[in-house]
């Protein structure tokens, strides 16, 4: 789903460099880089392009739905909380131009099926 769901950069403040090419071996080495830093900008992983679920919004709704199950009766006032603290998750996720809007719903629906 990876080659099939993929976007062009959702912000302007990321830069997007040329295309990496060169041997199989140069590619490889690619791909390893970007999964040895988790895909993460802060370790110096430079990718162009953005896929088509969000796993912040999928790690945010699915630990609320955790909550929700096994949150003890006594606590009830918890999934609630955490439910308007996903909200405000993924408002801010869509704030910071990190993943386009459509990234996000389709995370949380598919989270919530």
């Amino acid at each position: 789903t990876m080659f099939m769901t993929s976007l062009s950069v959702p912000g302007t403040h990321l830069t997007c460099s040329a295309k990496f090419g060169g041997t199989l071996w140069n590619k490889l080495e690619h791909a390893f880089h970007i999964w040895a830093g988790c895909g993460m900008s802060v370790v110096g992983v430079q990718t162009c392009g953005d896929y088509m679920f969000s796993g912040h919004t999928v790690v945010l709704t699915a630990l609320n739905f955790f909550i929700t199950e096994y949150c003890p009766q006594r606590l009830y006032f918890l999934p609630q909380f955490t439910w308007i603290l996903n909200l405000f998750g993924i408002f801010f996720i869509l704030a910071a131009h990190e993943h386009y809007s459509i990234d996000v719903f389709v995370a949380f629906y598919i989270t919530s099926r």
